[in-house]
């Protein structure tokens, strides 16, 4: 029952393949379905609730197919899936615009790649055709359905590429994975296909591209100039109107210094005028505050505070004042910007025109020189007598935000007589900058230096995020625009305050405005001028929108043209694979002929191309194999010969341990075995720097080793280096036209030479040179042979050096040890001495000193006694036993103190004597000298010098047996010094004993000390000594007594 409803995994790789599709594919669109549907219930479109709903139904067709396929029914599961595919893609295209080259391209992947690993090559011509028309539909129906369609969301535009994508890419794995396996028909048609889809593809990309961005390019010109004509239409635009603004400042400061001029005039002709013929300023009238008023009727008011005092002289300039009646009111007249104008005397007075009855309006003790306007031309703020202006202030006759224009007035000596003024109001400035329209929403505004602001509309204050301020009377804005927006913004407004001009873009929120500021140089004010970046190159966006709509319609005619050239190429692609592939079919069967083992058969050739060629070869080819098989018994019978002979040499060659007959032996057999005309073997120095010739075949082979015949490793032109260099064999089968060929006069006949390295392990020891007197002698197979003999005379040579060196270890010990035995055996210094030197066996030693060390109780050197000699030369006696050395003499020579064992090949030729003491060896003939330093315990008790008459080059085994007997010396002599002492101790203790035993028998005490008195002189070698008894209180006779023996 359970094989009825779960089938067996079908066995075919088609099968395997259709259900890893079906499966993958039903698990794939099934994670998208659900992707589509958050999709849908995020954004409420019912395209996207169709989108899943496709891939709800395309995964169920999926799983459908992959039963099917487990049943065995591949062909029908596969065109399930062919069908599934295509019909739900169209859907999907219908329901998302923008989607049909996306989904297009999937299909035809998707479809190509379910074909190439499922179905037969009929099944499968027929299932590209659906896929060809599926992908022709989907594009053609995305460029020509109606705009009813939801414009495709940015997640669809990435997910559903990925999953194509991802899906493409494991399975076009398998495809290259498997491409080898391919009929030749599939992979030409798979290869042509992709070739002309590749590079229509690429070159349409290209080509579209190139296409963009010539539109690029062309559409940023006109931005560019577009953008540029902005600008400079903005910045004339600011220009501009600071130019009105600042003319409009400019033409009231030279109005008012006309008006300056005509009064600093009026000074010359003061006792005419100030007589009051014109106006009398007796005339004033005195008010209840005290301050003095005119007549309304007056062309001006005249107004003198209550604190001031009229004096005759101001009395008399108030009288040349008035006849500013003749040229103030005209000012006025002409210049609608100036509210007032008006002369404050340095006495106190004030003429102020138009006459608004100046002293009802001011309190009595209103003191005009107190005022910013004075206060800023008066000559200690303003010793230059230059035009100030004053902050904008609030006017108190509601009359706006009004700024002052004060110019000093001076007579002809130069005097400080008071201040003209020229009140402005801003508000008609302001009306004229409110009015510069840029663009359609774009606004002007007027700041001072201070970036108070003097003009700003209402969408001004809303760029800045400020509302219109409320300033009181006589005060003066506080409201600024410095430090507000963003970082580009306020370095626009810092910019304007320092009077400097420009323009710049800036961006606020979302939106991009430009900003074109200017100076009005007359006064240090600026204006602004602010516009959207879009509204003055709406030009461009609207050419930019139409390049755009160009642009995708070219792209559509270029999809149409890549769907017909790719669908021509893949016609003509069948029908040339049909006439390419048939000659190789029948080259095919050739083969299967010949490998089945008929090797008569032959290639029908049919043309001279590749395949033409190719058949020739296969004819060819089978013509050799009859060759080969024929001959090859021979060949194999030469090579047995050559391997046969190589174990020949090898094994005779193992068996020889003596290095130079081992390769002498090697080579004569290599030439007569091998029938060269000659064979020689080079080994590297112990430099590695040198080839010497070690060994050679014949008489000439003898004569080149006699003579020392080397090759430094770095000659170029020596083939045996090179082999060395490179460490593989070199042929040369012709040596005349080889350049690194040495010719040898004893081997005239040299035609052609093959060189090959010995080496052991890493490490290259020599070079196996063998020569002919027939050119191209040697083959590769030569170089195989004489390589693998090489490699056995390499051993060959590493174990005959190995025991080289085991029987040279061996004798070395047998010498230690007979040389130790001796030293232990001897019977003095002398004997020790003697037993040392014999023990190194060096000829070229002659004589040999023993030296003890002196020390001082504090344990520092005194000095050197010899304590035992050897020589051999009665004509060169060894230092005297008992020659001391003191310290002075031993540290002058550097080989008595050293702490190590010094060995020198050439005392007179040696570096490390200095010419002093060479001159002292050279007169006590030294020539090689071996200083061996014997230590007892940390302390060097003796030095053992071994002196010779003449060179000798020290070997590693000498230096090593010297250091090997040194300690063994030196434990040898400490012996022996202990030993002596010992017996010497026995000696004395002996006497004293025996001294004892005379004295012990003697009768009373005065003979007892007579006994012992002479037999202690006795044995320490004194005169004849006698002892007398004497009492402490004797007689006379006992005193001479005394006296005598003493």
């Amino acid at each position: 029952m359970k094989k009825q409803f779960i089938p067996s995994i079908p066995e075919t790789p088609e099968a395997r393949n259709t259900l890893r599709l079906a499966l993958g594919g039903s698990i794939s669109t099934a994670i998208a379905a659900s992707f589509y549907f958050f999709l849908g219930w995020r954004s409420g479109d019912w395209q996207l609730y169709g989108w899943g709903a496709g891939m709800v139904a395309l995964s169920a067709i999926a799983l459908i197919a992959y039963f099917q396929a487990r049943r065995g029914r591949t062909t029908t599961a596969v065109w399930m899936l062919i069908w599934g595919l295509t019909l739900t893609f169209l859907v999907l295209v219908m329901l998302i615009e923008g989607t049909g080259l996306m989904l297009g391209v999937g299909l035809g992947i998707l479809i190509a790649i379910a074909v190439g690993q499922t179905l037969d090559a009929k099944s499968a011509q027929r299932a590209m055709i659906v896929g060809a028309a599926g992908v022709i539909a989907c594009i053609l129906l995305d460029l020509y359905l109606p705009p009813y369609r939801l414009p495709q969301p940015e997640a669809v535009r990435v997910f559903a590429p990925g999953i194509i994508g991802v899906f493409a890419l494991i399975y076009g794995g398998v495809i290259v994975r498997n491409f080898r396996n391919y009929s030749l028909r599939t992979k030409f048609l798979l290869s042509a296909f992709v070739i002309a889809g590749g590079a229509l593809g690429v070159f349409s990309f290209f080509m579209y591209q190139n296409s963009n961005r010539t539109v690029a390019a062309l559409t940023g010109e006109l931005q560019s100039a577009i953008q540029e004509q902005a600008e400079l239409q903005l910045n004339a635009a600011a220009e501009r109107e600071a130019g009105k603004a600042s003319e409009a400042f400019a033409e009231i400061e030279t109005t008012l210094q006309s008006l300056v001029d005509y009064r600093e005039s009026l000074f010359e002709r003061t006792n005419i005028l100030g007589t009051g013929s014109y106006w009398d300023a007796n005339s004033l009238a005195r008010l209840a505050g005290g301050q003095y008023s005119n007549s309304a009727k007056d062309p001006s008011s005249v107004f003198s505070p209550a604190s001031t005092r009229l004096t005759e002289a101001a009395l008399e300039e108030l009288n040349v004042s008035v006849y500013l009646d003749f040229i103030a009111p005209s000012v006025l007249k002409s210049n609608p910007n100036i509210v007032a104008t008006y002369f404050i005397s340095a006495n106190g007075p004030t003429l102020y025109y138009p006459n608004i009855d100046l002293a009802a309006a001011l309190p009595p003790d209103f003191n005009a020189q107190d005022s910013v306007f004075y206060a800023l031309a008066a000559p200690k703020n303003n010793p230059d007598r230059k035009p100030v202006w004053t902050p904008p202030y609030q006017d108190p006759a509601g009359l706006g935000l009004m700024v002052t224009n004060s110019i000093p007035v001076y007579d002809q000596s130069g005097k400080f007589r008071g201040v003209m003024g020229a009140d402005i109001q801003l508000a008609r400035v302001a009306d004229q900058i409110s009015g510069v329209q840029a663009g359609q929403s774009g606004f002007a505004f007027l700041i001072d230096p201070e970036g108070r602001i003097l003009s700003m509309t209402d969408a001004g204050y809303a760029f800045f995020g400020l509302q219109p301020e409320n300033v009181p009377f006589n005060e003066s804005p506080k409201q600024t625009v410095l430090g507000l927006g963003p970082a580009d913004l306020q370095t626009v407004t810092d910019k304007m305050v320092r009077g400097e001009a420009g323009l710049t873009k800036v961006n606020m929120g979302e939106t991009e405005y430009y900003i074109s500021y200017f100076p009005l140089e007359s006064v240090g004010y600026s204006i602004g001028l602010i516009a959207p970046t879009s509204e003055l190159e709406s030009a461009y966006l609207e050419s930019r929108a139409r390049s755009e709509r160009e642009t995708e319609q070219a792209g559509k005619t270029v999809i149409l043209l890549f769907i017909g050239i790719l669908l021509t190429a893949a016609v003509v692609s069948q029908i040339l694979g049909q006439m390419f592939l048939r000659p190789l079919s029948q080259l095919r069967d050739t083969a299967e002929e010949i490998a089945k083992g008929n090797l008569d058969a032959q290639a029908r050739i049919e043309s001279k191309d590749e395949v033409g060629v190719l058949g020739q070869t296969v004819n060819s080819m089978a013509a050799q194999l009859r060759d080969l098989i024929g001959s090859l018994e021979q060949r194999v019978a030469e090579r047995t010969k050559a391997l046969s002979t190589v174990a020949e040499v090898g094994a005779s060659a193992s068996t020889i341990l003596e290095t130079d007959r081992l390769l002498q032996e090697v080579v004569d057999l290599t030439k007569e075995r091998f029938d060269f005309y000659h064979a020689h073997i080079y080994l590297l120095d112990e430099t590695g720097e040198n080839l010497t010739l070690a060994a050679g075949a014949g008489e000439p082979g003898r004569r080149m080793v006699a003579e020392g015949h080397s090759i430094p490793l770095n000659r170029e032109r020596s083939l045996v280096a090179r082999a060395a260099r490179e460490r593989k064999g070199v042929t040369v089968n012709d040596v005349t036209a080889a350049p690194d060929f040495l010719p040898n006069p004893l081997l005239p006949d040299t035609r052609s030479e093959l060189a090959v390295p010995m080496i052991v392990g890493e490490q290259a020891i020599g070079v196996f040179d063998v020569q002919s007197d027939q050119v191209g002698r040697f083959t590769e197979a030569d170089v195989d042979v004489q390589t693998t003999l090489a490699a056995q005379i390499a051993i060959a040579i590493q174990n005959a050096r190995q025991h080289d060196q085991t029987q040279s270890a061996l004798a070395q010990t047998e010498k230690l040890f007979e040389a130790s035995r001796e030293l232990a055996q001897s019977a003095d210094m002398q004997e020790l001495t003697r037993a040392a030197v014999e023990a190194m066996d060096i000829p070229a030693i002659d004589r040999a000193i023993l030296g003890l060390l002196d020390y001082d109780p504090n344990g520092a050197l005194k000095g050197m006694t010899i304590a035992a000699n050897w020589s051999n030369n009665a004509e060169l006696p060894a230092t005297p036993i008992g020659t001391h050395y003191s310290e002075e003499a031993l540290k002058s020579v550097s080989l008595f103190t050293s702490k190590e064992p010094l060995f020198f090949d050439d005392m007179l030729n040696d570096e490390r004597i200095d010419e002093t003491a060479k001159e002292i060896f050279r007169k006590l003939r030294y020539r090689s000298v071996v200083a061996l330093p014997l230590f007892v315990r940390s302390r060097q008790d003796a030095l053992l010098l071994l002196e010779g008459e003449h060179p000798h080059n020290f070997t590693s085994d000498e230096i090593r047996l010297f250091a090997s007997l040194a300690p063994q010396i030196a434990t040898v002599l400490e012996n022996r010094r202990q030993f002596e002492r010992a017996q010497k101790q026995a000696e004395r203790e002996s006497m004293l004993n025996a001294i004892s035993q005379k004295i012990q028998g003697a009768a009373t005490i005065e003979s007892a000390m007579q006994i012992a008195v002479r037999e202690l002189g006795h044995a320490l070698g004194m005169k004849p000594t006698s002892a007398t008894l004497t009492p402490t209180m004797g007689t006379a006779r006992q005193k001479n007594a005394r006296e005598a023996a003493s």
